[in-house]
């Protein structure tokens, strides 16, 4: 009896794997197409279900769908996904990566660059930024002039930087022309550039400048340039330079004596992690300074408070803290 099953089971199973081998491509492609079909339902629910979308494409995957392992890849790299995994999310976006399919090449190298999943490998993270920039990825464009503007070679920033050709990057564009020619010690073309980053509503190029102000005793830049844009982003509590801006903002405040609104700046900028403005509480808390909130503190919550914000520095690395 027991023989009996076991040659049923190996019967089926030959049967299955011999209709998957002789399966017609038309046949295939169906199939692959109707688990991408109810992927996509599955993750447009409310809520999402990623489970069963997952499951739908590691069928396909088991078909051997690149656009399955890609689709694998930028799943499990979805931070509202329970089942998130870097390393998961690498071993398939490579696969796909090195099946040419071209919108994995970015993701890939800035799990190289970040050390997601992977170890870090700036080699490997500037080929695949370069294979993604070759198939047009306007996105690996921009990180490639970076990588060589920070490395000072100019003409490599450059010869990417022309290949970005879309209105929609225009700002990212200006910003990005005028740090070369920072770099290249042309300012006043720099602050053109700058300029017209600003306008376009680039917020990277805002905080920029605003460092540039700081740190060159303001030369060649004026508060003009990018006072309105700080002050808006310090409100826009989503941005993702909302702490910096705040920290900049705070210290252009301190430098013109307004202290209550310096430490105010700062405390929004601190518990963001922001660890110049977590330094600055310490020495307000420390030395009261002529801030009426300090002032309002008491000598022992003050001190809690700067013991506080120190061990925050200390724990984000800052070693003199």
């Amino acid at each position: 009896m027991i023989c009996c099953r076991l040659l049923w089971v190996f019967y089926v199973l030959f049967y299955h794997s011999m209709g998957l081998l002789f399966m017609s491509k038309k046949t295939l492609s169906a199939r692959l197409n109707q688990q991408s079909k109810l992927a996509l339902t599955y993750l447009n629910m409310s809520p999402p279900n990623y489970k069963q979308a997952a499951e739908c494409m590691m069928e396909a995957y088991r078909f051997g769908d690149v656009r399955a392992a890609y689709n694998l890849g930028v799943l499990y790299k979805t931070a509202s996904f329970k089942q998130k995994n870097h390393h998961l999310a690498f071993k398939f976006l490579l696969e796909a990566a090195r099946a040419r399919h071209h919108l994995a090449y970015r993701l890939v190298a800035d799990m190289y660059a970040q050390g997601q999943g992977t170890h870090k490998n700036h080699e490997l993270s500037l080929h695949w930024y370069q294979r993604a920039a070759n198939a047009g990825d306007i996105k690996a464009q921009m990180k490639l002039v970076e990588w060589y503007q920070l490395r000072y070679e100019v003409g490599q920033a450059m010869y990417w930087l022309k290949k970005i050709n879309s209105a929609k990057f225009e700002a990212e564009r200006a910003r990005m022309l005028g740090e070369i020619h920072q770099v290249k010690g042309e300012l006043a073309l720099a602050i053109g550039q700058f300029q017209l980053s600003v306008q376009l509503g680039d917020e990277k190029t805002v905080c920029h400048l605003a460092k540039w102000y700081l740190e060159h005793s303001c030369s060649g830049v004026g508060k003009d340039l990018f006072l309105n844009g700080l002050i808006k982003l310090t409100k826009s509590v989503h941005s993702k330079y909302y702490a910096n801006a705040c920290d900049i903002l705070a210290t252009l405040y301190e430098r013109d004596g307004k202290y209550d609104k310096a430490f105010e700046l700062y405390k929004r900028a601190a518990s963001r992690g922001v660890v110049h403005s977590q330094l600055s509480l310490v020495s307000y808390y420390q030395q009261q300074k002529d801030c009426m909130a300090i002032k309002r503190i008491s000598k022992k919550r003050r001190l809690q408070l700067a013991y506080d914000n120190c061990h925050k520095a200390a724990a984000a690395g800052y070693v003199d803290a």
